[in-house]
């Protein structure tokens, strides 16, 4: 049945769970049948990863699932992942509910070789969207100047610029029209080898 997952990721104080290393060192994606989370330790050690979840649209609180412990011999060097508030990379599970036939991107990590991307979403009802764009060196007023997005009929596009060299999430949010609220629909992790 659909479920909503969540996790945490500590560094392993001894026997101690110590602090919650943060969103910045995992992805998760979420199918309709299944969840994938990938780990990003920030350094060598022992972590725990524990997974919690819930049924989709419940508004209790997640249960514990499963822990793993995790040993990392070398860390993976260079810039972290952009924090993300939504607990997932990709599409929703669920978006088609929201609207969303298609992307024109299937995974979670698209590649940026020129510092510009084109995202399409191809809709089955008129959309209204918004869109985030987050990177470490990218503050709120140069971040809208970023993006140029347009709805046509089943159809959203949002272009996007790239003027620093690394990650950046790009958070999608959709309403229908006359809909009060707007629900976040994807991230996607933009990767910029060339900067605009």
């Amino acid at each position: 049945h659909p479920t909503e997952f969540t996790y945490q990721l500590s560094k392993l104080q001894g026997t101690v769970t110590g602090e919650d290393v943060g969103t910045a060192h995992g992805m998760m994606t979420v199918s309709e049948n299944s969840v994938t989370i990938k780990v990003i330790p920030p350094a060598k050690g022992l972590y725990d990863l524990m997974i919690f979840a819930r049924h989709a649209d419940s508004l209790d609180p997640y249960n514990w699932v499963c822990s793993y412990q995790i040993l990392c011999l070398e860390p993976r060097s260079g810039e972290a992942l952009p924090e993300i508030p939504f607990h997932f990379w990709g599409l929703h599970q669920k978006v088609r509910d929201f609207g969303i036939e298609e992307s024109s991107y299937k995974g979670e990590l698209l590649v940026a070789p020129q510092g510009t991307l084109l995202l399409t979403l191809r809709t089955s009802r008129p959309l209204l969207a918004s869109y985030e764009l987050v990177n470490k060196d990218l503050d709120s007023t140069l971040s809208k100047k970023c993006l140029a997005a347009q709805a046509e009929h089943k159809k959203l596009s949002c272009h996007v610029l790239c003027p620093f060299q690394g990650y950046y999430r790009l958070s999608v949010f959709v309403k229908d029209l006359g809909g009060t609220s707007f629900r976040n629909t994807a991230n996607f992790l933009i990767r910029c080898l060339g900067p605009v």
